[in-house]
């Protein structure tokens, strides 16, 4: 399955970590929608937006286990949303996939401040990856056989 990230998901790095495995990836864009912040936090998110288009990540062989973990990361204040368009930034051919963005209901939170990259970068990516690192022990340390094994 294709998956867009966007954010600290456009990271194949951060993916890895939170995976266990680095999935194929490519440059892409996610057509009409922007990114923004969850006021008072710097966690970003995507929503619908006309005539826009975000910058990010294809991740194209994402699988049902890495749809649980990913499902159960981004909790339910994001909405998982199927059959987006994207389009590899080398090709101009459109991939339908899924990606994590916000629903309507918490538009209204969102902070009028536009997603920073070169800040994330310099002051959060280290964080974000011990987070879903210590996310990945939290999961196995349940006493599960893998990280996968959720109930949904």
């Amino acid at each position: 399955m294709n998956v867009f990230g966007y954010g600290p998901w456009a990271y194949p790095d951060i993916m890895g970590v939170l995976l266990g495995r680095v999935p194929t990836h490519q440059d892409g864009i996610l057509e009409n929608f922007e990114i923004g912040i969850v006021a008072n936090n710097t966690l970003p998110g995507a929503f619908p937006s006309n005539g826009h288009n975000l910058l990010g990540v294809i991740y194209t062989d994402i699988n049902e286990n890495d749809l649980k973990v990913l499902n159960t990361y981004h909790d339910s204040f994001f909405e998982f949303m199927d059959g987006v368009a994207m389009i590899p930034r080398q090709k101009s051919e459109k991939l339908f996939g899924a990606c994590w963005i916000i629903p309507q209901r918490h538009t209204d939170i969102m902070a009028p401040t536009i997603w920073n990259d070169e800040a994330f970068k310099r002051n959060t990516h280290a964080r974000f990856l011990i987070a879903c690192r210590d996310f990945r022990r939290e999961v196995v340390s349940r006493g599960l056989r893998s990280p996968f094994e959720f109930t949904m």
